[in-house]
């Protein structure tokens, strides 16, 4: 996270690793999309996109274990979403990673898809997250989707993630610009 001074020493910028920014201004937090945090003369309280969220996880401050102890998936994505997925992706392992033959010249090999895995002992199943990147987009957005724990591959998990049953009906249905 760096915090900046803005010109009015009562204004700060904040931003975070995930690359929002939060604005101080005039006493009140303040975002693109609304109000991120109420503050009173006796307590604070943290909203991030509409969910009420702890000060630690505000600040980016939880580590990625902690985040997947979390039980309420509304908090834990906006947690992981604060402390950035790349930086979340660090404790988990790359499983497997795949970019189509059309797209070897747009990327290196290997990069276009990635899923990744985390296995936790309390838990019966491992978490599992693609990355992938959208070619359609210029420049590349860059996705994180949750799949479910039965994945082992990124071709299906890119076709499950569509509601298709394989990767041949996803190239299939699949309009690339």
């Amino acid at each position: 996270m760096k915090i900046t001074k803005l010109e009015n020493n009562n204004e700060l910028k904040i931003e975070l690793n995930s690359g929002g920014k939060l604005y101080l201004l005039s006493g009140s937090y303040h975002r693109g999309g609304g109000l991120p945090a109420v503050i009173t003369a006796h307590s604070e309280e943290y909203i991030y996109r509409g969910v009420k969220i702890s000060k630690e996880i505000a600040l980016g401050k939880l580590p990625p274990q902690d985040i997947l102890n979390i039980k309420n998936m509304e908090i834990k994505q906006r947690a992981m979403e604060i402390l950035g997925y790349e930086q979340f992706l660090k404790i988990f392992t790359q499983i497997d990673s795949f970019t189509p033959g059309c797209f070897a010249g747009r990327y290196a090999p290997d990069e276009m898809y990635t899923l990744y895995q985390h296995k936790e002992p309390k838990l019966k199943e491992p978490t599992k997250i693609l990355r992938m990147y959208d070619p359609s987009k210029v420049p590349f957005i860059r996705y994180f989707i949750r799949v479910a724990p039965s994945e082992t591959r990124c071709t299906e998990a890119v076709a499950h993630s569509y509601k298709l049953q394989s990767w041949d009906d996803f190239m299939f249905c699949k309009n690339w610009v």
